[in-house]
């Protein structure tokens, strides 16, 4: 955040003469006597004001101060400052000032005028406008009352929830894959661990994610497949974004409505928000105007049928072209390509429909929301232009290391090393197939031991007394060396080291006592750089390790030179904590 001294010049209409020694002053002054005592009188009280601010301060860069309450508002988003102690505010408030001398690098650099940053600021903006009023016209408005919580309360479904075990795979084959080996044995969990992927940025995500739906709950299509299936079942891959979820049904439970009432108040007003989005964008469609120009969007959808964007070739006129407009908002043929960029199509040519339909769903309430928000003077309060401010000096910051950076190249060589160095990362985990027979008591387990010497097939007793549930009741599975919390450790010890194809026990184990058999044991692998995973994983550790340096290199030299810019006041800051 930038932080602006304010300077009040004082002009005064009338100047007071000095005649023979003495003092004379005009009529005009004395006219005037009253306004000039009153402004001197506001002078003051700003002045006294700004006086008070600036025994605040706690730190300068440049001309650039930071008061004592924005080193409060720093500290607050990372801990509770009454704690600190004075060197770590100090350490808090060399952050600030480490900001602040980025922000002059980049200004010298004149970062700020950047059009990246003014095309980015601008999409922001628009966002965040939206936000503010989505916030006050609808997310306010949508609370439940509570006669509308209690006949949902009265309704069916609420009582039974399903905790899902689910994992995110890139690509169809890969989730069909993962749920072939989950089908042979492999733990759910461990197989999150393996291969599971975070929804949003597809890398490892190190484990499978768990949540408790009820039948109100979304994502929609996975609420759906989850409670069609069986405790215990593995659902076939589910389509979900930019990928494909396994959910894996690990148990259902009775709950009473009362002590669920936060995800009924959630239920009806996520219902609620939709309704009343509805309307309101049906008011702002009416109330600003929504207009399609024909021949505006015929030339946008030849544009945006054109796949490759570089190949996109513009005329003069299409910047004139109006292709929409709403409120005091014209939107061009160019404009409005450059916001869509992309839009999917059923048929063989992109069409107006198509068009206006992508528009209205993804495009327009934000669009809409945002020019409410402008002429309802959202734009002009305090907050907005604080995070306005920060936003900006984000971005120039961000432009600046990336500036700073851009030279960065990895070889090969650096590559390699630090796949060495972070190996364990990639690891594949040593695992055994085996096949038990699950029992509570020792004494059965020894029973069942005799019996399988004496020439009984060890499969059929597995069927017969297992306690074992689903695949692992039907013969071999596979178990890796770290679940010894959920079989036990001797039964994992055991399953790790005994001979192959032998029958062993009773060992303790979880739940009971067990007989095992190792069918095959696969020492610890690892995933290799020949997986584009793995080498992205690995290029972005290098790149940002490299970036590190040379951005805390560049910090380093410039605290060094502009070192007579920048001042700490102890003392303001001692007193204004109290230390």
């Amino acid at each position: 955040m930038s932080f602006q001294i304010l300077h009040i010049k004082n002009n005064c209409c009338s100047c007071p003469t000095r005649v023979h020694g003495k003092i004379v002053y005009s009529g005009f002054f004395f006219a005037h006597f009253g306004v000039l005592f009153l402004f001197i009188l506001i002078f003051l009280m700003v002045a006294g004001c700004q006086s008070d601010k600036e025994s605040n301060v706690v730190g300068r860069v440049g001309t650039e101060l930071i008061y004592l309450e924005d080193l409060r508002e720093f500290e607050s988003v990372a801990t509770d400052s009454t704690k600190l102690s004075f060197e770590q505010h100090v350490d808090y408030l060399e952050t600030l000032v480490d900001r602040e001398l980025l922000l002059c690098e980049a200004k010298d650099r004149s970062l700020q005028i950047n059009s990246e940053l003014q095309f980015v600021l601008m999409k922001d903006s628009e966002a965040r406008l939206a936000e503010i009023v989505y916030t006050r016209e609808i997310d306010e408005r949508a609370i439940p009352s509570d006669s509308e919580i209690e006949v949902a309360k009265a309704t069916g479904g609420w009582n039974e929830h399903v905790v899902s075990v689910e994992l995110f795979l890139d690509n169809l084959k890969r989730a069909e894959e993962v749920r072939s080996d989950i089908l042979n044995g492999m733990d759910v969990y461990e197989a999150g661990r393996l291969y599971s992927l975070d929804r949003t940025m597809h890398i490892p995500m190190g484990g499978a994610q768990q949540f408790v739906y009820n039948r109100y709950d979304g994502p929609e299509e996975i609420v759906q497949r989850v409670f069609q299936i069986p405790v215990g079942a593995l659902s076939t891959p589910i389509k979900f974004r930019q990928g494909y979820i396994l959910a894996y049904c690990a148990e259902r439970r009775s709950i009473d409505p009362s002590e669920i009432e936060e995800a009924i108040i959630l239920h009806l007003k996520r219902n609620k928000k939709e309704m009343l989005r509805g309307a309101f964008l049906q008011h702002l469609n009416n109330s600003l105007n929504l207009n399609f120009d024909k021949v505006g969007l015929i030339r946008t959808t030849e544009l945006l049928s054109v796949k490759s964007i570089k190949d996109r070739k513009f005329v003069k006129n299409d910047s004139n072209q109006v292709s929409l407009s709403y409120g005091s908002q014209t939107i061009s043929v160019v404009d409005l390509v450059g916001i869509v960029v992309n839009v999917s199509f059923d048929g063989k040519t992109l069409s107006t429909t198509d068009l206006i339909t992508s528009l209205k769903n993804k495009y327009l309430p934000q669009m809409l929301l945002a020019e409410h928000g402008r002429k309802s003077g959202a734009d002009d309060e305090d907050n907005y232009k604080k995070w306005f401010e920060s936003r900006r000096e984000d971005l120039m910051i961000s432009l600046l290391r990336r500036e700073l950076c851009k030279e960065i190249e990895v070889s090969q060589e650096e590559i390699l090393n630090r796949y060495a160095q972070t190996k364990s990362r990639f690891a594949i985990p040593s695992y055994a197939r085996v096949r038990d027979v699950l029992v509570e008591k020792e004494s059965l387990a020894n029973l069942l031991k005799t019996r399988v010497d004496s020439g009984e097939d060890f499969g059929e007793i597995i069927k017969a007394h297992t306690l074992r549930s689903g695949r692992k009741r039907k013969g071999m599975f596979r178990v890796f060396a770290l679940q010894s919390e959920q079989y036990g450790t001797a039964w994992i010890n055991y399953a790790m080291n005994i001979p192959l194809n032998e029958i062993h026990g009773p060992v303790k184990a979880e739940g009971g006592y067990s007989l095992i058999e190792v069918i095959e044991r696969v020492k610890d692998q690892f995933y290799t750089l020949d997986e584009s995973r793995v080498r992205d994983a690995v290029v972005r550790d290098v790149r940002s390790l490299k970036e590190r340096a040379v951005f805390n290199k560049f910090l380093k030299k410039t605290r060094s030179d502009r070192a007579d810019e920048i001042e700490i006041f102890d003392r303001i800051i001692k007193v204004g904590f109290g230390l």
